[in-house]
């Protein structure tokens, strides 16, 4: 229950400014539709406003799980957080959904934002949309959509993990530098290190996406549950790195 309380806590923070970011989105791509359709000379601008609020909304995820994890685990108010009856672990875990929850909402606005500029136009018809739908191959799609998921949560972990270890006393100047700078080195290191597991030596690209579909979306030719299985192995790792960190090093600046 501290759990889930912790959560909607989360997401009461920062409801606001999403609700506001994806209104935008939803009502310029409806404008944007009709303008198409009914007012050719207006098409130019609101397609371009659509174009930058899609663009804010992914600057936005961003921002928020950068910015909400550092105001209330390390501004001057972070007391209030740490002094939650609460564990570690749930603190950090809630911390990682609320910031996951957001993106996969955002993920999802963009898609309906899209449909809905689509039937406003005129270019799809629903009748079109829900034909497309059926011939879905969930074979892949499911597996597809797992593996985006866990390498979200992935994501998150080193993200979060980079924050706690710069807050940490191996860290006293230069903490924003030195995290994206550590943060960077992570992810050439995950690159190649995966590279060297899933990509034989040699094998192009075109080989390895006629192996299957999930092959394709991915660019790794193992099967699906090895590499979902691969990336919820380093979001576990991080996580727990960053929870070891909260618990035993963190310093407020």
């Amino acid at each position: 229950m501290k759990f889930l309380r912790l959560l909607k806590l989360e997401l009461k923070c920062s409801w606001r400014s999403f609700a506001v970011i994806y209104g935008l989105v939803i009502v310029l791509a409806l404008m944007t539709g009709l303008s198409d359709s009914k007012m050719a000379f207006a098409f130019p601008l609101f397609g371009l406003g659509y174009g930058m609020v899609i663009m804010a909304a992914c600057i936005l995820c961003l921002i928020a799980i950068i910015r909400n994890y550092h105001v209330s685990m390390f501004s001057r108010a972070s007391y209030l957080t740490h002094t939650l009856p609460v564990s570690s672990v749930k603190l950090f875990l809630a911390k990682m959904a609320g910031s996951a929850f957001w993106t996969v909402l955002t993920v999802c606005v963009m898609y309906v934002s899209v449909v809905i500029l689509g039937v406003s136009s005129r270019v799809l018809s629903l009748e079109q949309l829900f034909g497309a739908a059926r011939e879905w191959d969930l074979s892949w799609f499911v597996p597809a959509a797992l593996y985006m998921f866990v390498s979200l949560i992935g994501f998150i972990a080193v993200c979060y993990f980079v924050m706690n270890l710069v807050h940490t006393p191996l860290v006293r100047a230069h903490r924003n530098g030195i995290a994206v700078i550590l943060f960077l080195f992570l992810a050439i290191a995950r690159g190649w290190i995966d590279g060297k597991i899933f990509v034989s030596s040699g094998e192009s690209y075109a080989a390895i996406s006629a192996r299957s579909a999930f092959a394709s979306f991915t660019g790794y030719s193992q099967p699906a549950w090895m590499v979902i299985g691969w990336e919820f192995f380093w979001a576990v790792l991080f996580s727990a790195a960053g929870i070891w960190l909260l618990k035993h090093q963190l310093e407020v600046e």
